[in-house]
C-alpha cells in the first residue's frame, strides 16, 4: 500500500493497474529513438539522401523520399540494411521499456531495435509485420509480448513506406484487408499508451484511421502544440500526461523494479479444436490423435466430448472461434455433413486471410478424394441439390416449411458460396496422407502445431 501511495499521478496509477491486468497496449512512435530531435524516419531519409545524393530526394516537410524504380531495385536495400544494423542501437529508454510486460507493442517504425533488446535480455516475444504486398503468415503465441511493425520491416523493402506511392499502395492494401490484425485486442484493451510520436505527422493520422480508435480512451506523452493537443483531445479522446515519453518510461520501470508491476507467467495452455465426422475411420483416427495431442499439454475441444446435452449450439460455435487452431479431418462424410461444414465455415470466418492457412491443420482421408477436382465439383453439386429440395419445400408448404428449414437454407447457401474458396485454400497446404500421419504417431502434424503455440 505504501508503494502505491508513492505514485502521485492518478493516471499513471491507472496505467500500472491496466498493465497488471494485461489490458494496456503500447504504440511506439519513431521519435523514441530520436537523435538531435530527428526521428528514426527522418534519420533514415537523411541517411539515404546523403548516401545517394543524385538518386534520392528527401522532402523534409512531408517526410517522404522520391527516387526512381531502378534506384529502389538496385541501390536502396543495402543502404537501408546498413542504416538499421550499423547506425541504430538501443538507448537506455529501450532497455527500461523492455522490462515492462505489455501484451502488445505496435511499432510504427520499420526497425527491430526493440527486438534486439528482447533478444539480449533473453525475453520471449513474437514478432510480425504488415506487408502491403504479401502479408506474412501469422503465429499464435499467448502470454508473451507481441511486437507488430504496422508500417513494415526494413529487411523487406516492399513493406516499407518511403514514398507517396508507397503510402497510396499501403492505403489500398489495408482498406482491402478484412480486418486489422490486432483490432480485437485493441478493442478489448482498457488503455492504449502512445510513446514517441509527433502527432502532426502522416503516420499518426494514418494509424488512428486504421485503428478507428476515436471511441477509445488513450493516453499519450505531452505535446506542446496547444491547438494540436486540443484537436487530438476532441477528435480522438486522447488524454495527455504532463511528462515526456522518457519520464513515463522511467516511472513505469521504477514501478516494475519496486514490484508494483508483476511479471507475467507464460502458463497459457493452447486450445485446439478437432473437427471431424462421426464415422468409423474418422472417429478412430481422432481418438488416437486426441491422446497424442493431450500428451503435448494441448487442451482439446471436440463437439462429442464438450457439447453438453441440450447445450446451445451457437454458443459452442462461438467457443470454436476462440480456439487457437483446429485440426480438420476431411472425409467424404465430412464434406457432405451440414454440421461439419458449419464448423469449417465458422473456422474460415474467424481465421481470416493468411491466418486460416496457419491455424488450420487438415488431415485428408482417402475416401474424400479431396485433390480430385471432379470429385469436389460433385460435392458442390450435392449441396446445390439439397438447396433445390428446400426451395421446393418452400414453394409447396410456404411459411410452415420456413420455420423448420430457414437455418439449414441459410447455411447451405453459404456452403455453396464458399465451397470453392475454402477447398482451394486447403489445397494450398502440403498434406501428408492420413495413413502416413497415423503410422508415425502424427509426429509431423504435432511438430507443425507446436511451431505456432
Amino acid at each position: 500500500m505504501e508503494k502505491e501511495l508513492a505514485i502521485k499521478n492518478p493516471a499513471l496509477k491507472r496505467i500500472i493497474k491496466r498493465i497488471n491486468e494485461g489490458t494496456c497496449l503500447v504504440i511506439l512512435g519513431p521519435n523514441l529513438l530520436s537523435e538531435d530531435g530527428n526521428s528514426i524516419n527522418d534519420r533514415l531519409n537523411n541517411y539515404l539522401a546523403e548516401m545517394l545524393p543524385k538518386k534520392v530526394t528527401h522532402n523534409i516537410t512531408e517526410g517522404f523520399l522520391s527516387f526512381d524504380d531502378r534506384t529502389r531495385q538496385i541501390d536502396l536495400e543495402d543502404h537501408i540494411e546498413e542504416f538499421f544494423e550499423d547506425e541504430l542501437e538501443p538507448n537506455k529508454m529501450y532497455e527500461k521499456f523492455a522490462e515492462i510486460p505489455f501484451p502488445l507493442i505496435i511499432n510504427t517504425a520499420p526497425d527491430k531495435t526493440l527486438n534486439k533488446v528482447f533478444d539480449e535480455k533473453g525475453k520471449g516475444y513474437d514478432y510480425s509485420f504488415y506487408n502491403k504486398v504479401t502479408p506474412p503468415k501469422a503465429t499464435i503465441k499467448k502470454n508473451i509480448t507481441q511486437i507488430y511493425n504496422i508500417f513494415g520491416d526494413y529487411e523487406h523493402l516492399d513493406s516499407m513506406i518511403l514514398t507517396y506511392k508507397d503510402l497510396f499502395e499501403y492505403l489500398e492494401s489495408i482498406m482491402g484487408a478484412k480486418k486489422f490484425k490486432f483490432k480485437d485486442q485493441l478493442h478489448e484493451s482498457k488503455a492504449v499508451l502512445f510513446l514517441g510520436f509527433s502527432f502532426d505527422k502522416w503516420y499518426f493520422q494514418l494509424l488512428l484511421w486504421i485503428m478507428k480508435v476515436d471511441s477509445k480512451k488513450l493516453r499519450s506523452h505531452l505535446i506542446t502544440q496547444d491547438n494540436l493537443k486540443k484537436f487530438c483531445e476532441e477528435e480522438f479522446n486522447v488524454e495527455f500526461f504532463d511528462d515526456d515519453a522518457s519520464e513515463i518510461i522511467d516511472e513505469l520501470y521504477k514501478a516494475k523494479m519496486d514490484g508494483l508491476i508483476e511479471e507475467k507467467e507464460n502458463n497459457y495452455e493452447p486450445e485446439l479444436f478437432i473437427s471431424y465426422h462421426w464415422s468409423d475411420e474418422s472417429e478412430k483416427m481422432t481418438e488416437v490423435l486426441k491422446k497424442q495431442l493431450q500428451e503435448e499439454n494441448l487442451r482439446i475441444l471436440i463437439d462429442k466430448d464438450n457439447l453438453a446435452y441440450k447445450a446451445d449450439i451457437k454458443d459452442f460455435m462461438r467457443r470454436i472461434g476462440k480456439t487457437d487452431g483446429a485440426v480438420v479431418v476431411i472425409s467424404k462424410g465430412y464434406l457432405e455433413s451440414i454440421n461439419c461444414m458449419r464448423e469449417l465455415l465458422e473456422l474460415y470466418k474467424v481465421y481470416e486471410n493468411e491466418e486460416f492457412l496457419v491455424r488450420i491443420f487438415p488431415i485428408c482421408l482417402e475416401d474424400a478424394n479431396f485433390f480430385d477436382g471432379k470429385e469436389l465439383l460433385k460435392y458442390e453439386q450435392k449441396w446445390k441439390d439439397k438447396l433445390q429440395i428446400i426451395e421446393k419445400e418452400y414453394r409447396e408448404r410456404g411459411q410452415s416449411a420456413g420455420n423448420v428449414l430457414d437455418e439449414d437454407y441459410k447455411f447451405i447457401k453459404e456452403i455453396i458460396e464458399k465451397f470453392t474458396e475454402i477447398t482451394q485454400k486447403l489445397a494450398e497446404i502440403n498434406l501428408s496422407s492420413s495413413k502416413v500421419l497415423k503410422d508415425t504417431d502424427f509426429k509431423a502434424l504435432i511438430a507443425d502445431i507446436k511451431k505456432i503455440f
